[in-house]
């Protein structure tokens, strides 16, 4: 499936959901193997307007795989663990507080 360089991904959950919230597909990581990420698996960049970032794993199947991560202005880094827990990060306001943002279920901040 993901065999032409974007593959037919961005039509799956969550990522036909991202684009809605007016994220934007912009490339995929080197081929090469990320340590911990399975066979065939990549990681695909998104941005938005205000320059907050996400990264997912997307398996050779076109899912999630794994986790999603979401930057916004450098300070806030948080982690996903679920697609559900990614779109609502994604869908977030500019101005939500990390803490406010680690009320989502399945969201924990990133230790980097």
């Amino acid at each position: 499936m993901m065999t032409d360089g974007r593959g037919g991904f961005l039509a799956n959950y969550p990522f036909a959901d991202l684009s809605m919230l007016g994220w934007r597909f912009v490339c995929f990581a080197p081929p090469e193997t990320p340590p911990g990420v399975g066979i065939g698996t990549r990681r695909a960049l998104f941005v938005d307007d205000d320059n907050r970032t996400m990264t997912f794993d997307v398996d050779r199947h076109g899912r999630m795989h794994d986790h999603a991560t979401y930057a916004a202005g450098g300070d806030i880094i948080m982690i996903a663990d679920s697609p559900h827990a990614a779109l609502l990060l994604a869908a977030s306001p500019l101005t939500a507080h990390p803490n406010a943002l680690l009320e989502i279920r399945g969201v924990t901040e990133s230790q980097i």
